[in-house]
This record gives structure tokens, sequence and C-alpha cells, in this order.
């Protein structure tokens, strides 16, 4: 029985997988049918009362999904990345590929494609931010991917007359440090978050209040004589609801910053994602203006620009990041920067946050 106390989309979802598979018999024609009904992205993980482990990852690959092996135990392991696998000891085998579903048993490892499409989706936000430094995705590690490209920011970007390049603290650190050996300006840490307090460790937009998004942004602390007199250049991996950027710069302020550059890894995010990354409504972002109107791309930028209180601010473009990665654009979701929403099959009407939760 569905209670509010107990709905989620995972049990919705594998009530119906059960169901169509008491109807079809085979888990592969199940899911065809259910990747149909369902919008947005997935990878699911079953255990069958054979004690078979089923793995399935949605078509177009929205989400990493890998296969490792532990050779001691000779056993495989599916994990949503490959830091997952080396922090148990194994090793990564393989990406599962969008629409595939891994079955793994005494018998060993089986494979079947259940849906195929043209082009995958694979999400931009996990080479910026969500990702693991050490992971292989798609076949390259997200570190060196993230230093390249801050490289290519600093080709987009080049602030010469910089004193010195800081990282947002942790995702970022890769990014900047690649713009500067790029510009061959010094890297320095202008900023640490303090691992003492209960929130410091914490990624800010992700939390669901804006209370708790202050209160972790407190927790980012410059350090002063790296920061006093200096022209610095400031390295995120994004810009979502302005808080943490808003937050920062002031800190760099009071530290004594000459002048405040900022650059960004990831476009500009301007519409919400149902694809699984918690932005679900326009009016959170700072990119949404009160007024509501559809300014250029260029006017945007400058009013996000005087919101969060930086000298210069410069976003990084779908193109130049894609190119960065090394995937085809054409195979990459960038539907929140760019409002195209054909990888989701959907033409959304946007809601607020309050409205979709029926407030």
């Amino acid at each position: 029985t569905f209670t509010p106390q107990n709905v989620s989309d995972t049990l919705v979802a594998a009530k119906r997988l059960v169901s169509l598979m008491s109807e079809n018999g085979k888990l592969g024609n199940a899911l065809s049918i259910l990747k149909n009904e369902m919008i947005g992205s997935f990878c699911f993980t079953f255990v069958s009362d054979d004690n078979a482990v089923y793995a399935a990852r949605d078509p177009k690959g929205f989400r990493p999904l890998v296969i490792g092996f532990r050779k001691d135990i000779n056993t495989y392991i599916v994990a949503s990345e490959s830091s997952a696998l080396a922090a148990v000891g194994a090793q990564l085998i393989r990406d599962v590929k969008p629409g595939e579903l891994i079955k793994i048993s005494n018998a060993g490892l089986e494979s079947e494609i259940f849906s195929e499409e043209k082009n995958s989706a694979h999400c931009s936000f996990e080479f910026t931010y969500f990702a693991h430094p050490s992971s292989i995705m798609e076949g390259s590690n997200i570190y060196t991917v993230r230093k390249k490209i801050g490289q290519y920011l600093a080709r987009k970007f080049p602030i010469e007359d910089a004193d010195i390049v800081i990282p947002v603290p942790d995702s970022a650190r890769p990014a900047a440090l690649g713009y500067a050996q790029e510009l061959g300006i010094p890297f320095e840490e202008g900023l640490l978050k303090d691992r003492y307090s209960r929130k410091g460790p914490l990624r800010s937009f992700i939390e669901p209040h804006q209370s708790d998004r202050v209160e972790i942004n407190r927790w980012i602390i410059p350090i002063t004589p790296v920061i006093d007199g200096k022209h610095v250049v400031v390295v995120d991996d994004s810009l979502v609801r302005g808080t943490s950027s808003k937050a920062i710069i002031k800190a760099l302020r009071r530290a004594g910053a000459k002048k405040i550059s900022m650059v960004i890894t990831f476009p500009p995010i301007r519409f919400p994602c149902y694809a699984g990354i918690d932005f679900p409504s326009k009016e959170e972002l700072v990119t949404f203006f009160d007024d509501n109107k559809d300014y250029s791309e260029e006017t945007m930028i400058e009013k996000v620009r005087q919101t969060i209180g930086a000298d210069f601010l410069g976003y990084n473009d779908v193109k130049n990041l894609a190119d960065a990665v090394g995937i085809d654009v054409n195979s990459m979701c960038f539907t929140c920067s760019t409002g195209d929403y054909s990888p989701l099959g959907i033409k959304p009407v946007f809601k607020s946050r309050a409205e979709i939760k029926g407030e």
C-alpha cells in the first residue's frame, strides 16, 4: 500500500518492475517497457531469489555505473563509480553501458542490452562536481579531466594580471591548478574548509534549506596572508544558487583581496534539473530574477556578477566543457544550462519548489 510516508520513486519503480516481470517473464523485457514509463535517470541494482545480482543503467547513461572484480575472492562488484571499487580492493573492468542489464551469479557475468539509444546523455555535472577525483568515468580519470577543464577555461579567460589562483574547496581544486599552470600564475590554497565544524566538510548546494547552506559556507575560511593585497582568481566548479559565491567573496574582501575575479568551470545554470540534481525550480537559481525578463547571456552574467559581488565573472560554455571532457557535446546532458529537455523526452511546465511539493 502506498502512503505519503512510504512512497519513493525507487519503491514505485520496483513495484512496477515486479508487475511487468510477472506479465513479460524476463527482467530485460520489463526494463525495456519501464524505461518508457519513467522520466529521468536511473541506475538499478537488484538481488533475486536465487542470489543473483542484477544491475541496469538507463538508456541515456545519465548517471555512471561500473563493474569491478576482486580477484582474491573471485567476485564481481557493481558500484556507482570506480572510486568505490578501489576502496574495497577491486579493479575496474568497465562502465556498464547505457541501456545494459548485467547479471552476476555463480555462473559468472552475463549481459544484455534492454534498450539502445542513438545518443547518450552523460550528466556534465558529474565531470565538474559530483564524481570523485580518483574515479574513471567513460574512460577518463576525473582529476585529469577537471585539470584539463581548468586549462581550457584559462584559454577562454586569460586573466594574466592576477597575482594568484585559488580554488573553492574541494572539487574545484584540480581545475584551479590547471588554470594556474596554463597561465603561469601561482596556485595557492587561499580558502580552507574547517574540518572541525559539524558542517564544514559538506557541500552547500545539496542542502535543501537556505539556512543550512549559509551555515556550511560560514566554515570556508580565507587564509589572510595569502589573500591580502592580491588580485585573486577564484575558480569554482559551478554557480547554482549563489549562496557560496556571495559568502566567499565577502570573506575574501575581509581578508584584504585587492580584486576578485571568479571563473566557473560549468556553464550558467538557468533551468531546473529533472534527472537527479536538486534544483527543481528556476526561482532558486542565481540566474533567475524577480522581473522574469528573458535577458541575454551577457546581461544575465553581469547581473549575477553584481549579485555575488565579484569584480569579474566568467562562465565556461557548453562546447568548451565538452571538448575538455573529451566527449561529444551531443552525448552529454546540458539541459540545466541550455533548457533543451530532449534527452529526457519532455517539455516541462516549470513550477516552484512549493508547487512541486504540493504546498
